[in-house]
């Protein structure tokens, strides 16, 4: 639950005492409208979903965009964005999982990865932050230089993997990159930029 403007409100619990991706009925369980985009160097789909106050306990009329567009670069690009008409909270992303191995070639812990971050978030038994930063120096966390996700990912029992916030360096707010994947076998690369304090690594462990 949150306040804003001295008004408490109570989002849907789906995850023991905890509220989760959005809810029970959350965004991807919607069917969204779609149109097709095109533009002088590429082609794309915009998704528009409206969630209506009250929807989960969220205040406001929200109206979502999700853009995805392939360019003539070969190059896929997500944009999210949102108007409320109130208040609210509203953070968007994919739960995509991807391998650039392709369908078929077995699994990502050979890719090699390199994340630009210095920090993890600490957090407790039920994998909420307690405010701590913990730094990834000589943790399997430390992806600062290239490395493969398998090389260390056993030693992360707790989370059977890799399943972890890490701090991006540099401003929140502004674009600046987060992280880089390259499969060697296929030279297939995925890069991502943010303008958010912190990215999830989850390497599919339920």
């Amino acid at each position: 639950k949150f306040k804003i403007d001295g008004v408490e409100y109570q989002v849907t619990l789906n995850s023991g005492k905890h509220h989760i991706h959005g809810g029970k009925q959350n965004f991807s369980y919607r069917l969204w409208d779609g149109e097709a985009v095109q533009q002088e160097d590429s082609v794309g789909v915009r998704f528009t979903l409206l969630s209506q106050d009250g929807e989960e306990g969220y205040p406001g009329n929200l109206t979502a965009h999700a853009l995805y567009t392939w360019n003539d670069q070969n190059e896929l690009t997500i944009q999210y964005s949102a108007q409320s008409d109130a208040p609210t909270h509203v953070n968007l992303t994919n739960h995509s999982y991807w391998n650039l191995g392709g369908a078929g070639s077995g699994s990502i812990l050979d890719h090699l990865a390199v994340i630009h971050a210095d920090h993890w978030l600490d957090v407790d038994e039920d994998l909420i932050p307690t405010g701590r930063l913990n730094s990834v120096q000589k943790t399997p966390l430390d992806f600062r230089q290239n490395d493969t996700f398998g090389r260390r990912i056993a030693e992360l029992p707790n989370t059977k993997g890799y399943d972890h916030c890490f701090v991006v360096r540099g401003d929140a707010g502004t674009i600046r990159p987060a992280a880089k994947v390259i499969d060697p076998n296929t030279g297939r690369t995925l890069e991502i930029e943010t303008t958010q304090p912190g990215m999830q690594l989850y390497t599919a462990n339920h």
